[in-house]
């Protein structure tokens, strides 16, 4: 079973390719029941809701301020093996975390729970960008991340990681470019989080936004 339910707003369609303003929410599911065509029962649930400030409303705007918000919780009765076992919860139902996508300062899917994935997330991060002042359309902005993960269902534990850094934004003719440098760091880290890497990471992406 799966479902999605988004909201956007006016504002956010209007200034879409330009990424000054606006917010869009939406809310993922993904299921499966014993019995129906599966052999296992899960429920994952995935919350995203995305702002852009133009701050102070100038036209054309001279700062924007980005947010993204992430949670997710996945309940299962199924257990948590290793990725390879037999009756082991399906890869799409574990939560992988590192990368553009949400903690630019870690390599894309390194933080994974000792390779068990995680069950719950809670993410939040925040940009600030400059706009329209430097030659050839480029916009600087530094960057911010912070989340916590937890291994089992709805609850998140004590390891936080956070990622902070510099990147900029080209809104070329035929696409966005976007290139970060952060670095990544773990915060209260235990026996899950000692392989992880600790330093700078960089990001190229073509055609990808905030």
């Amino acid at each position: 079973w799966e479902g999605t339910i988004q909201a956007t707003s006016h504002d956010y369609e209007i200034y879409l390719r330009e990424q000054h303003g606006g917010w869009q929410t939406s809310l993922d599911y993904r299921g499966q029941r014993e019995g129906f065509g599966s052999n296992i029962h899960v429920d994952r649930f995935d919350l995203n809701h995305h702002m852009l400030w133009n701050i102070g409303n100038y036209m054309p705007p001279l700062f924007v301020i980005g947010a993204r918000m992430e949670l997710v919780g996945v309940e299962t009765d199924q257990p948590v093996r290793a990725v390879d076992a037999d009756e082991s919860l399906p890869l799409e139902y574990r939560v992988f975390y590192g990368g553009a996508d949400n903690l630019r300062g870690f390599a894309r899917k390194t933080i994974t729970n000792n390779n068990l994935g995680y069950l719950t997330a809670a993410y939040l991060g925040v940009e600030l960008r400059l706009i329209e002042e430097l030659p050839w359309k480029l916009q600087p902005f530094g960057l911010f991340d912070v989340a916590r993960l937890g291994g089992r269902s709805f609850t998140l534990d004590e390891p936080i990681f956070t990622s902070s850094g510099v990147g900029v934004r080209w809104p070329s003719p035929f696409g966005t470019i976007r290139g970060t440098a952060a670095k990544g760091d773990v915060i209260h880290s235990d026996a899950s989080t000692a392989v992880i890497e600790e330093e700078w990471v960089f990001f190229f992406s073509f055609g990808q936004e905030f």
